[in-house]
């Protein structure tokens, strides 16, 4: 899967990519693995990006 070689390189943009996909249920299952695995290896700048991005993202309805 193309996210997961960016993974290896660039979690955080490989996080971005998964939370731009359509479709709530994909979307959310590839985030959601994005995470996992990118927590597990650094688990300070994973949190970082995640309150970023939360502050970032427009609520939904």
């Amino acid at each position: 899967m193309f996210v997961d070689s960016v993974m290896e390189r660039d979690p955080a943009r490989a996080a971005a990519l998964t939370a731009g996909l359509s479709g709530d249920a994909p979307r959310d299952n590839a985030f959601r693995q994005v995470m996992e695995q990118w927590s597990k290896a650094d688990p300070a700048t994973a949190a970082a990006w995640m309150d970023a991005y939360q502050g970032q993202a427009a609520p939904r309805a």
